[in-house]
């Protein structure tokens, strides 16, 4: 009984202290989170062309493809004996271009009074009067020291003077060679008695012959009265080239020439020097003359030097129509390049 009786306190214990637990749960409140927000304040965008701007080793190309360049300083390598050179080859040419040429004039053409008034034949020493009359006879002219050029400068001074009793009227001069092709016209003023006038012609872009031909057209008012008849009085017309004639081609004897000539040729990438000292070898030079004339060669090589620090420099004669082959030692002989990024010789 008394075991029975301390069951049920317990358990009255046990319910009061869950009815006390029980009446102590909190208000019910609002739920509540947080959340965190960035917020840009500011934006930069750099494109590449702002990057190449800020450096040295990056670039942009037309296209707009970047490339990445750089550079390094190599330190010399000492090789004494050991560095070779193999064989280069290259080519050069130098055309004999335009040369002077110094033939002789023409000869003179003339027209005596009885060319012009054959009617006055037989009236020499008498004064009679001289008709108007008009004429365009045609006379050849020879020139020697040329057979034909081809003119680039030079000009042509043609004189006419009348040694006629009696005055010329305006007068036209047509130059053309013999064999075809006009060198020009030229025109005069009326001339008094014993007057003269010069004109000059252009040879410049003409094949001139040696032999030419002038057809003068032109009149005389005559006389108009009685004049004292000389039938070897004449009208006279004379030529003389203005200087030497500057000629790229011609069938001539040719005078002594000198001229300059000046040509490069640059190394092969795979033999690009900027500076050699030469213990030995040889510069192997063939020299084709395809002029129709010899003549002497004074060869200057710039950038080959001796050792009193003077160009290389060598004399050699050129026949006509030849080829010359020349070997020049190179032992004891320095190269420098004039620009080492792209060496050339220069001769």
């Amino acid at each position: 009984m008394a075991r029975s009786f301390r069951s049920m306190l317990w358990f009255a214990c046990v319910a009061l202290f869950a009815g006390a637990v029980g009446c102590g749960l909190k208000t019910p409140a609002k739920p509540e989170w947080s959340v965190t927000l960035r917020v840009p304040l500011t934006e930069r965008s750099l494109k590449v062309s702002d990057l190449i701007a800020r450096t040295g080793f990056l670039s942009l190309d037309s296209t707009g493809t970047a490339s990445l360049h750089w550079a390094q300083d190599l330190n010399d390598v000492a090789v004494g004996s050991a560095l070779t050179l193999t064989s280069v080859q290259t080519d050069a040419s130098a055309p004999l271009g335009d040369f002077h040429l110094s033939p002789a004039p023409p000869s003179a053409i003339q027209l005596n009074l009885t060319d012009l008034w054959p009617q006055l034949a037989g009236s020499g020493g008498q004064s009679v009067v001289v008709p108007a009359v008009q004429f365009a006879p045609v006379r050849s002219a020879q020139a020697s020291g040329f057979t034909s050029a081809q003119v680039r400068q030079g000009s042509l001074q043609v004189t006419v003077t009348n040694h006629l009793p009696v005055p010329l009227d305006a007068s036209t001069l047509v130059v053309a060679n013999t064999a075809g092709g006009s060198l020009g016209t030229l025109h005069f003023a009326a001339m008094a008695s014993g007057d003269s006038a010069s004109a000059t012609l252009d040879l410049a872009g003409k094949t001139v012959l040696s032999s030419w031909k002038g057809t003068w057209t032109g009149s005389s008012p005559g006389s108009g009265g009685p004049v004292p008849v000389d039938l070897s009085a004449s009208v006279r017309t004379s030529f003389a080239f203005q200087g030497p004639l500057v000629v790229s081609s011609a069938v001539a004897p040719i005078p002594a020439q000198s001229f300059d000539w000046v040509s490069s040729s640059s190394l092969p990438d795979s033999e690009r020097i900027a500076a050699a000292a030469f213990t030995g070898g040889s510069l192997n030079l063939s020299f084709n003359n395809q002029w129709g004339v010899g003549g002497t060669l004074h060869l200057t090589l710039p950038d080959l030097t001796l050792p009193d620090g003077s160009a290389l420099t060598r004399t050699f004669q050129l026949d006509a129509a030849r080829v010359a082959q020349v070997s020049l030692p190179l032992a004891g002989t320095s190269f420098s390049a004039t620009d080492p990024a792209h060496p050339v010789l220069r001769v």
